[in-house]
């Protein structure tokens, strides 16, 4: 509970519910808490534009929209699941920015207006719950807040609140700056001892990995820097707030798609979320951890009866309606079974 400046008073259950999507008021704001190390935030880039809501008019309030945002994380979260069995946590902004930006500070993302204050209150609120729930169930984790860029070299820019005259730096330069960066506590504890240059355009960076997906990234083992005069998103308000400048286990990225081949349908748009998924998997299993996220998230036990379940099938547990309730993974030929499956341990048997 707390107030503004103008007696606005924001309520809120403190406890969003696990594996449900959870609202706030009028639906403006969407949250599902998942369970893997991964935040994804759209923060611009919802359609709803009520009569009730004044548009944004403050100076310099940039109102132009992000197309197809949401559907990149909603493929993103999709993949994730298919290849870890569990989702990340997803908070969506589904405001027009004409209405409300939550990845600038109060003041300018909500210009004064109630109802847009309001739903920037429960946006943040529920990044900080989902930021509290991955502390307490992981070491270290990651948040990728998604938007757009128009430049001209239509790359996909990664932020990590380096300038482009920081990024130009030689390595040794730049690995001076690690506090400066959103990814600092990466930078002192991540499984190679890599140092930040490494880490954000070496052979293992996450651009590098998007790179060898076919969706040319900076920076990255090929675009290490922009070049000079060339537009760059660095990283807005969330990436400050929330990633591990100075301090903290939970990094940050914006990641800014470029509208050609991203964002220009729908159909590239899942399919570029498919694309990023798989190189944010990539990334964080050689730098984050020494195992699968599946694995390190409890989705997928290490071992089911002897046998390496990383490795396996993802079997999925239905109840008598059909609805999904569990998933596990075991390796099994091609053929019908009769299982008993333990709850919880996530325990499959073969009967027969």
């Amino acid at each position: 509970l707390f107030e503004d400046s103008d007696n606005l008073t924001f309520c809120y259950n403190s406890t969003a519910i696990e594996g449900v999507q959870n609202y706030s008021p009028n639906n403006y704001i969407e949250y599902f808490k998942g369970s893997l190390p991964i935040i994804l935030t759209v923060s611009p880039g919802g359609e709803l534009s009520p009569d009730g809501i004044p548009d944004r008019d403050c100076d310099g309030c940039s109102t132009a929209q992000t197309d197809h945002a949401i559907t990149i994380a909603n493929s993103i979260s999709d993949q994730l699941y298919n290849k870890t069995a569990c989702r990340p946590s997803v908070i969506i902004n589904h405001l027009h920015r004409a209405k409300l930006d939550a990845n600038r500070e109060i003041i300018e993302g909500a210009d004064y207006i109630p109802e847009s204050e309001l739903a920037w209150k429960y946006f943040h609120h529920f990044v900080q719950d989902a930021q509290q729930h991955l502390n307490g169930n992981f070491e270290q984790g990651i948040l990728i807040d998604i938007t757009g860029n128009s430049h001209q070299a239509e790359l996909v820019e990664l932020g990590y609140l380096l300038t482009s005259d920081q990024l130009r730096l030689p390595d040794n330069d730049l690995n001076a700056l690690s506090s400066k960066s959103s990814i600092d506590g990466l930078k002192n504890d991540n499984v190679n001892n890599e140092d930040l240059s490494d880490l954000i355009r070496g052979n293992f960076s996450l651009g590098t990995f998007l790179d060898s997906r076919n969706h040319s990234s900076i920076p990255s083992i090929n675009t290490p820097s922009p070049a000079e005069g060339q537009g760059y998103f660095r990283g807005g308000y969330i990436t400050e707030q929330y990633g591990s400048i100075s301090s903290g286990s939970i990094d940050a990225v914006q990641m800014a798609a470029p509208l050609n081949g991203t964002r220009d349908s729908e159909a590239n748009a899942i399919s570029f979320g498919e694309s990023f998924a798989d190189a944010l998997i990539d990334f964080m299993e050689t730098n984050y951890f020494e195992e699968s996220i599946g694995v390190t998230s409890g989705c997928i036990p290490t071992y089911l009866n002897g046998i390496a379940a990383q490795k396996g099938q993802l079997i999925r547990i239905l109840d008598i309606s059909g609805k999904e309730i569990e998933t596990a993974r075991k390796e099994l030929a091609p053929g019908i079974y009769i299982f008993q499956y333990e709850f919880g341990v996530k325990k499959v048997s073969v009967l027969e």
